[in-house]
Formats: C-alpha cells, structure tokens, sequence
C-alpha cells in the first residue's frame, strides 16, 4: 500500500506528520489505544477535521453524506473514540490507487472517509450509476487484503459504529463488542439525533449489508486483472 501522511497535535500543540503505513505507531497515537498502553493523553486532529477535508479527496464533486457529517460534528465537541480505532480520515484515495492500480478508473467509485487502527480503508461503494451517496453501501479494505461490506447505507455504518466494535470489519460480528462502554457518549449523540434501535451485535447490520452488495469482492478482483 502507497504511504499516506495525517497529520495531529503533539502535547505542545503542534501540528505534526504521521506515516499512517506504520501499524505500531497508529496503534499508540490513537486516543484509545494511548488510554490502554498508559501513554499520556494528547490532542487529536477531531478540532480540524472538517467535512470539507474529506470531500476534497472524492472524485466527481461527491458530498459526504450527512450521517457521516454528524460524526465530524461529534467529533468537534467531544474527539475520539468513536468506536474502537475507528477514526475518520482523509488519506484512503491514495491506498485505493494502489489497489485499482490496473484500472486507474475504479477508485472513482468508492469515497474513502475512514480508517482502521492498521490502515484498513471505511468508503462508500457508488456501485450504480444514480446512486447516492446516502444510499451507497459502506465496504472495507483491509491492510492485510480483508474485503468486507459492512454496512448497507451510511446510516447503518453508524449504528454499527454505535455498537463498540475495537476492529470494526474484523472482529467477529456475532461477538460481544470490546469497546462498548466506551462508546455510550457517541452512541448516546447517535441515538438522539436518529432515534434508531441497536443489535446486540453487528451480525444482522453486516448480513443486510452483505446482500445489498454481493458482488464486491468479485468486482475488486476484476478490476485488479
């Protein structure tokens, strides 16, 4: 996968570069992972990571859909976690160029806006012509080549992201999610803004999901011949 750079606030404020590539790092600069190891807190890039900053990654003038602008907005006044290592990112399109590299034109289909504590890609699939964004299933691409789709709208990736998954995509979605406790203020904000019900787990989120798009892996795999 292709380097990508993000970039946070040290303990003295400065804005400073991260090799997202470097798996051990990103486990030790994400806010949760720091709060299991014993690391002091530092502050995260949640004050500047706008909507905007993301959009300007999508290709054809793609808006990011509004569940995932709840989440930016969420993030502005209370920062991570949000669920597990899950953190928004603006650095996907690059991985996604490197795995479409044999058809430079297949990465226009996906927006990435997330990324796992290892790089693992979070995008919305536009996998029809006509289809929003808000009706778009959200898939994974994992650093390791795991692909999964996991949610069949944006809106039911943040339920999922309400359940408190630490790997959301690779933990077992019939498992009882580590992390739950520590996501009730994100879920708390979710669930009033939306009024939705949630699982116990994530296996009937992913399932739904599975059937609304089932032909993922396969067309990874074609556009990668």
């Amino acid at each position: 996968m292709m380097l990508g750079t993000e970039i946070w606030l040290n303990e003295s404020m400065q804005l400073i570069p991260m090799p997202s590539a470097l798996s051990a790092q990103r486990l030790l600069t994400h806010p949760l992972r720091r709060k299991r190891v014993g690391i002091p807190e530092w502050g995260t890039f949640a004050e500047y990571m706008k909507p905007a900053l993301i959009e300007a990654t999508f290709p054809l003038g793609h808006r990011l859909p509004e569940p995932i602008v709840r989440v930016c907005e969420y993030l502005s006044t209370h920062g991570y976690p949000i669920s597990g290592c899950f953190e928004l990112s603006q650095i996907g399109m690059d991985d996604l160029m490197t795995w479409f590299r044999n058809d430079p034109e297949a990465y226009q289909q996906f927006l990435p806006f997330g990324r796992g504590a290892c790089g693992d890609v979070y995008a919305i699939w536009i996998h029809d012509v006509g289809i929003s964004p808000e009706d778009a299933p959200v898939v994974m691409f994992g650093s390791e080549g795991e692909l999964a789709v996991l949610a069949s709208t944006p809106l039911e990736f943040i339920r999922l992201l309400c359940l408190g998954y630490s790997e959301i995509g690779l933990d077992d979605p019939a498992s009882v999610p580590r992390d739950y406790d520590e996501t009730a203020q994100f879920r708390q904000f979710m669930v009033q803004r939306y009024g939705f019900e949630l699982p116990p787990n994530a296996e009937s989120i992913i399932t739904s999901a599975v059937a609304s798009a089932p032909d993922f892996a396969a067309f990874v795999a074609a556009k990668q011949r």
